[in-house]
């Protein structure tokens, strides 16, 4: 079990904007989505993050600290001496006046009564489909850049999904975000990657049916993974048996892929009411998803029931 000061530190790590969840059974805490490690390990890191900023000011030097009130966390914009801290302040809150500053040696630990009408948080908690849309176009309308609104929006939400499943991967729409192109891209810090392999020329030498659809699978391709369709290989095209055995309901499919030059990891949870049997051959050698009710689409695996993204509901 925690100590009190463990759950504080605990508490005041969750309040800052991040996620730590801990598992009483192993007395083990996973910070932010992270795998779970010991309770020590995972205080050790907890002071470190929340002494850095104090120790790394002098004894005549002072803290200025700026208020996000989207993530409701004080962050440390830079140290000062107590002489020119006050001409900082006057600099930092020129350049950005409706940001609230203060000047502390400690973060500030509570949240603010903004000053000057400053508005509250306007993001609702949640981590759907519709919550997304609906912080976007709020944040739009309270005058946030379209790319900030998303990348704001996305962040809460991802935030979410974390404090209430610390273990697994995040689905695909928090994982993605509008692109240029008009559908939706993987969200990654490094530049979009060329890919290296050379067009594949396939559907040059096909002939009807075959043409259709190897051009459907290649235009379906590019716009899920964001580069051109390349030979990978020939394989086995396996003969499903008249009998099988049925091991139950697949409830959801974690898979790994490439988009835009990047590796990411998704995972597509099945509406309850339309899952597909996740079906063994009767030797046991192969396993195969039948049924159920869903798409592959340029967003990835799409149910039939999803009113926003399935094309059987357009």
């Amino acid at each position: 079990m925690l100590t009190e000061k463990q759950k504080k530190m605990v508490d005041m790590w969750n309040e800052s904007g991040h996620v730590a969840h801990y598992y009483p059974k192993k007395n083990k805490i996973a910070l932010d989505g992270s795998p779970a490690q010991s309770v020590a390990s995972a205080m050790r890191r907890l002071y470190l993050h929340f002494e850095s900023a104090e120790n790394i000011m002098g004894q005549n030097e002072v803290g200025l600290w700026s208020y996000n009130p989207v993530s409701g966390y004080w962050k440390l914009e830079r140290t000062s001496s107590k002489i020119n801290s006050k001409k900082w302040l006057d600099i930092y809150q020129n350049d950005s006046p409706k940001t609230l500053f203060k000047l502390a040696r400690n973060r500030p630990n509570s949240k603010p009564s903004m000053p000057g009408g400053f508005k509250k948080n306007p993001i609702k908690s949640g981590y759907s489909r519709a919550t997304v849309s609906e912080n976007v176009s709020t944040l739009t309308r309270e005058g946030y850049d379209p790319a900030q609104a998303v990348a704001i929006a996305l962040d809460s939400a991802c935030k979410a999904y974390h404090k209430r499943y610390p273990m697994l991967i995040l689905p695909p729409h928090l994982a993605l975000k509008p692109g240029k192109s008009g559908r939706l891209e993987t969200m990654h810090k490094n530049p979009v990657k060329k890919n290296p392999a050379p067009k594949f020329k396939g559907a040059q030498t096909a002939t009807g049916q075959l043409k259709r659809e190897l051009d459907a699978a290649m235009k379906l391709y590019h716009n899920f993974s964001g580069h051109e369709p390349e030979l990978v290989g020939k394989t086995h095209k396996p003969k499903i048996p008249d009998v099988g055995i049925v091991i139950g309901e697949l409830d959801g499919v974690a898979y790994e892929t490439v988009r835009d030059g990047v590796k990411e990891k998704y995972f597509h949870q099945f509406d309850k009411k339309i899952r597909p049997l996740l079906v063994s051959s009767f030797d046991g050698s192969s396993i195969y998803i039948l049924g159920g009710e869903y798409d592959f689409t340029a967003d990835g695996i799409v149910d039939a029931t999803d009113k926003k993204f399935s094309p059987r509901q357009r």
